[in-house]
């Protein structure tokens, strides 16, 4: 049984890992922009969007999502500018930035207040929804 919070840490270090990747090879700019792209719009599917509704978290949620928000705007213009370009490595980097920021403020600050909102039961029960959506969708990409 694996909780949200563990689930989505796990997570968080494949697109840690990713960027490594990217840096390194352009060319694996997809299969980052996918990871991305997956995470969060499940992350907010599955926990942000109960977050929202608790007051106690309402306010981390409704940031979280907008971060993911700038993300995205980040990723559409990193897809839309020629790799070979000389920015193209420093958009990288500050889309990495903003990124590893987003993931450790995730972990260090909304992750430890979902326990106080959600009983271990539906924490696993996100946990599995979000592994088993995350799985099938970049299984078809």
């Amino acid at each position: 049984m694996e909780l949200i919070s563990k689930v989505l840490t796990e997570h968080h270090q494949v697109i840690r890992d990713l960027f490594k990747d990217v840096l390194d090879s352009p060319e694996q700019f997809d299969k980052l922009n996918n990871h991305l792209t997956i995470h969060h719009k499940n992350e907010e599917k599955f926990l942000y969007d109960l977050l929202e509704q608790e007051d106690k978290t309402r306010h981390d949620a409704l940031e979280a999502v907008e971060e993911h928000h700038v993300i995205e705007m980040l990723l559409q213009e990193l897809n839309h500018f020629p790799k070979d370009h000389e920015r193209w490595k420093i958009k990288l980097e500050v889309l990495q930035e903003y990124t590893l920021h987003h993931l450790d403020e995730e972990e260090d600050d909304v992750f430890p207040q979902i326990d106080s909102v959600l009983d271990e039961e539906k924490r696993a029960e996100l946990g599995r929804k979000f592994n088993e959506l995350k799985d099938k969708q970049l299984s078809i990409l």
